[in-house]
Formats: structure tokens, sequence, C-alpha cells
């Protein structure tokens, strides 16, 4: 993203849930509407991602969202949403209160985000 913004070109973010991975809910995450397998390493990293925003009282998608809305250098967000429940859901999760401090990055955080 910094490398982009630096030469001038707008970022589109495709994925903002991980293709699934970020998308909460319970068990084992999904990619691309299937379970994803509990050795990969970003797998591994939406599970610690996940227990730590709901040990902050915050879904894993209203994190996930709001904090790539919130990169100036992002101007554009495509949620991938494909029915009117999960436009909702969408709506829900950047309009969601979130406690003070949420932003503060995590080593899970940066895991998942340096594999984007």
């Amino acid at each position: 993203i910094e490398e982009a913004a630096a030469a001038g070109v707008g970022v589109v973010i495709g994925a903002p849930l991980a293709t699934g991975l970020l998308a909460g809910g319970e068990g084992l995450p999904c990619r691309y509407g299937r379970p994803a397998s509990p050795d990969e390493p970003d797998v591994q990293a939406a599970l610690r991602l996940r227990e730590w925003a709901a040990e902050r009282g915050i879904s894993l998608p209203a994190l996930a969202l709001q904090w790539i809305l919130r990169n100036p250098q992002v101007g554009v967000v495509i949620a991938g949403a494909v029915s009117p429940a999960e436009i909702e859901e969408s709506v829900r999760a950047v309009t969601a209160l979130l406690p003070p401090g949420w932003e503060v990055m995590s080593d899970e955080q940066r895991a998942v985000n340096r594999r984007r």
C-alpha cells in the first residue's frame, strides 16, 4: 500500500476479509467458502486475530473493515457481498462503535497484513 501511494497509484482492496479468513464466525475459518486448513500460517494468524478481537469485544469483520477503511492511502474497498444480508452485515461492521485503542496493531494483525 505504501509503495503504491508513493508512486501516486490508487489502491483498491478487493478482499478486505482475506477471502473469508476474517469473516468471523465459529470454528475453522473458511477461504473461498470452504474450510481452510488449520496448518496454514494465514489461518493460524486469523484464529489468533479472532481471539484478540473477541477479548476486546470487537467483531472480526468490524476490525478488518474499519482498519482498512481508515487507511488514508486506500481509495476503494470492495467487500464482495453476494446477498443483501451480507451488505447489511458489512454496513453494521463499518458503523460499529469500537472501543478506544482498538486500532493498536497486534502482531497477529501485522502477520495477516504482510501476507496480503
